[in-house]
């Protein structure tokens, strides 16, 4: 479907082209194979939400993404995407359209409750409630509270368990794009101290060391984050 709305983007600009209402701009040398790199790119993030790839698309057409010099560029970068992402030094595209959104829904929340998806925007993979309420600080009975909030505002969702086992269930953000702007609004003391937590927390269990030296140095504990790359490289 991504790719799709790409191509009926590439159809219209010819059209409009052809009857002379604008100059060249979506005109690939290669539509179908570049399309779809381009498609696959969008879709892995977005998951192919249709307001996130909008703005997502949106942001991309506005540095030039569909440019004739893009498409020649992309022959030699091999995905234009990734080279935006690598020009703005960030990990990911972010619309600020989608930040702003976000953020609206984030200011509803009490400040338990985003401190609970801080928690889960740091520990990532590792969110289970216990471990949650150890990293937000909270008792379990405000975390059970907050935990109904944050169900209900439909930022996280509750998938399965970890292991028919343990019982665990970990909560996952409703969409990746979530998870980073409550981590960009959580700020950069509040990020280190919840990872610092979150090191104390996991060190307890059996997670990568690469994960444990990741925690450490976003928790600016350089020593050991040093020690546990080591480690990370011994188990790799």
């Amino acid at each position: 479907d991504t790719v799709d709305l790409l191509q009926i983007l590439v159809r219209r600009n010819q059209e409009e082209e052809a009857n002379g209402l604008r100059a060249s701009s979506l005109a690939p040398p290669e539509p179908a194979s570049f399309l779809e790199r381009i498609g696959q790119r969008l879709f892995a993030e977005t998951g192919g939400q249709p307001f996130y790839l909008i703005e997502t698309l949106k942001l991309l057409l506005s540095h030039g993404l569909f440019t004739p010099s893009s498409f020649e560029d992309s022959t030699r970068t091999g995905d234009i995407v990734t080279t935006i992402i690598k020009e703005r030094g960030i990990a990911r595209l972010f619309p600020p359209s989608v930040r702003e959104l976000i953020s609206i829904r984030l200011d509803r929340l009490r400040p338990t409750a985003f401190a609970f998806l801080v928690a889960g925007a740091v520990l990532e993979q590792d969110a289970t409630f216990e471990r949650l309420c150890l990293v937000a600080d909270l008792s379990e009975q405000e975390g059970l509270v907050v935990l109904d909030e944050v169900l209900r505002s439909l930022l996280v969702q509750e998938p399965k368990r970890l292991s028919s086992l343990s019982g665990s269930t970990v909560y996952t953000f409703a969409h990746p794009m979530i998870r980073d702007v409550v981590y960009v609004e959580a700020g950069e003391t509040r990020s280190r101290i919840f990872h610092r937590r979150a090191l104390h927390i996991l060190q307890e269990t059996s997670v990568p060391a690469a994960k444990l030296a990741h925690h450490a140095l976003a928790a600016g504990m350089l020593e050991p984050a040093f020690c546990l790359s080591v480690a990370a490289g011994d188990e790799a």
